[in-house]
């Protein structure tokens, strides 16, 4: 009873302190602005304060974050530290009465929006289907690119000691193999590879929202305007989808820049585990091939959900397959498992000439099943 009322009473708290703080910037930057601020904050703290005695870059900013003062209330495993639980009541209860104040004091809709570096309308796409599809994903591919980078460069960076603990810990090893086997999550580039099979489904679902992107030019009635001008739908399709595969090519270079850095304050070598994140782009790149397939030939409004159940089956018949020891055949159906293990220099050169076709030849099929059927929304 203590252990659940010393946890509830940690996530009640952590919630108003930095729902507090999202109430608070929402006054100044937007509703949007400050749900995306408060997230980041609600995640980063964890991972600075869990990382920080392998970068101790970390540990000044670290220090800062309710993470760190609440480090050491576990109460799921019987340690407790009420004290800890204070000040973060006390960074609610202030951030909690400063929005209040501020939305009684500010004029309704008087918020002004994040302010970011303009950029050329090159490189906003404005100067074809192709351009302008990269350019509306950019944003999204930046945020995905980011958001990946950030954990792997914190898994990447203390991959050896992460894999130092498994070593010294046989069971919890034997559990790894059990559940993934054919890894070695005892060598940095094993658990590298591990994290690159979790992030699988993470790279599946930013297909999912740059194939949803795509999709809504059509869904949007905005399609009907474009092909208005001397533009066939058949170069409409190809070359709108060159743009969303574009965007993902610029978020696996973002990862693999930051896995690449990590592996380099873990003192390993960058250049292995860099090109091995290039298969969570491939994989990024086969499913938007799916996407286009479907959007083209039947209609896009059904191209990202349909992307989505391929993510969850993808990932669930990798996960649960093998942990559960049944057939390989039925394993084989996943398109991450003829990856190989990139993480550790072993491709599999027929999974990545079927990431590539399954993108290239999705597109193809989009484009001449989009010549010939009607626009619908």
């Amino acid at each position: 009873m203590r252990a659940a009322v010393g946890f509830a009473l940690w996530i009640w708290l952590m919630a108003l302190a930095f729902g507090g703080l999202a109430l608070f910037l929402a006054q100044f930057l937007g509703r949007a602005a400050a749900v995306w601020i408060a997230g980041f904050v609600v995640v980063a703290g964890p991972l600075l304060n869990n990382y920080k005695t392998l970068v101790p870059a970390f540990a000044g900013v670290a220090a800062v974050t309710p993470s760190a003062w609440t480090a050491d209330h576990l109460p799921l495993a019987g340690r407790y530290d009420w004290g800890s639980l204070v000040p973060v009541a006390v960074l609610a209860a202030v951030l909690l009465a400063l929005g209040i104040e501020a939305f009684a004091r500010r004029d309704l809709g008087a918020s002004s929006g994040v302010r970011v570096p303009g950029l050329p309308a090159v490189a906003l796409g404005l100067r074809g289907p192709a351009g302008r599809s990269a350019g509306e994903r950019l944003p999204l591919a930046l945020a995905w690119g980011l958001g990946l980078g950030a954990f792997g460069l914190a898994m990447a960076a203390g991959s050896r000691s992460l894999a130092d603990a498994f070593a010294s810990s046989p069971d919890l090893a034997r559990t790894i193999h059990g559940v993934f086997p054919g890894f070695d999550p005892t060598s940095a580039g094993g658990f590298l590879q591990l994290m690159v099979q979790l992030l699988f489904v993470v790279a599946g679902f930013a297909a999912v929202t740059l194939v949803s992107g795509w999709a809504a030019d059509e869904t949007s009635g905005r399609l009907e305007l474009l092909l208005a001008s001397p533009l066939s739908r058949r170069a409409w399709m190809l070359r709108s989808g060159l743009g969303v595969l574009a965007a993902i090519a610029l978020m696996t270079l973002l990862t693999a820049l930051a896995v690449g850095l990590g592996a380099v304050l873990a003192g390993s070598g960058a250049l292995t585990p860099m090109a091995g994140s290039f298969a969570l782009g491939l994989y990024a790149a086969a499913l938007a091939g799916v996407g286009f397939a479907v959007g083209g030939l039947l209609r896009t409004a059904v191209a990202a959900p349909t992307v989505a159940v391929v993510v969850v089956a993808t990932y669930l018949v990798d996960l649960l397959v093998p942990a559960l020891d049944l057939p390989d055949g039925l394993h084989r159906l996943a398109l991450t498992a003829h990856l190989g293990q990139p993480m550790v220099g072993v491709w599999d050169a027929a999974g990545v000439i079927a990431c590539l076709v399954l993108a290239a030849g999705g597109l193809a099929l989009a484009a001449e099943g989009f010549a010939r059927r009607d626009l619908r929304g």
